[in-house]
């Protein structure tokens, strides 16, 4: 038996954020109704006791704060403005933009435009003139797929006046602990026009 199945509930509770206070921990082992048990309590039989883990997550989510966009983290306008120089040679007076979005579901936002000498209309991240790269997560999205169902949209819709002809170099990149895809292969996120 290793020391991980050993250890108490509550000693798991206390290793996320904002459940660190004992009353925290106490309060959500007593909601479980898991006030003495270890982690090995939550297996029977080779099995996940399914009904002890959900009240245990309902108990954590009631006592935990939602977490604010900003704590998702950024990849940041110095890294996205060396890698669009480097990759794609844009002029170094890159615009970058964050938009933190707070809620039940948060999500942080950033995205990063610069200027770039016109494109070969065989590269896969051609648009137009534009390039456009995208990544969710801290991951890069599937070449050649905007995963983010409305972003030439909401390109416009930001007043950028973006035309497809404009020679740009577009990356984006979303941070969010809540997103639903469309397809197995997570190349592109729910609320597209690939819905079915």
């Amino acid at each position: 038996m290793d020391a991980a199945s050993s250890e108490t509930v509550r000693a798991f509770v206390s290793e996320f954020r904002g459940l660190r206070t004992s009353d925290k921990q106490r309060k959500v082992v007593e909601e479980a109704d898991l006030s003495r048990d270890r982690l090995r309590d939550l297996v029977r039989d080779g099995a996940f006791k399914m009904d002890a883990i959900e009240r245990l997550l309902k108990a954590m989510c009631t006592e935990s704060k939602i977490v604010k966009a900003a704590k998702l983290g950024l990849i940041g306008k110095e890294a996205l403005t060396k890698r669009l120089i480097e990759i794609d040679g844009v002029h170094e007076n890159v615009e970058y933009s964050t938009v933190p979005i707070e809620g039940a579901e948060p999500l942080l936002g950033e995205m990063a435009v610069g200027v770039l000498t016109p494109v070969e209309e065989d590269d896969e991240d051609f648009h137009g003139n534009r390039k456009i790269r995208s990544g969710i997560n801290f991951a890069p999205a599937i070449k050649g797929r905007i995963p983010f169902p409305t972003l030439l949209e909401l390109l416009q819709e930001r007043g950028r006046e973006i035309d497809s002809q404009d020679p740009l170099s577009i990356v984006v990149h979303m941070a969010s602990p809540h997103l639903q895809f469309t397809d197995r292969g997570k190349s592109m996120l729910s609320g597209g026009d690939d819905d079915d």
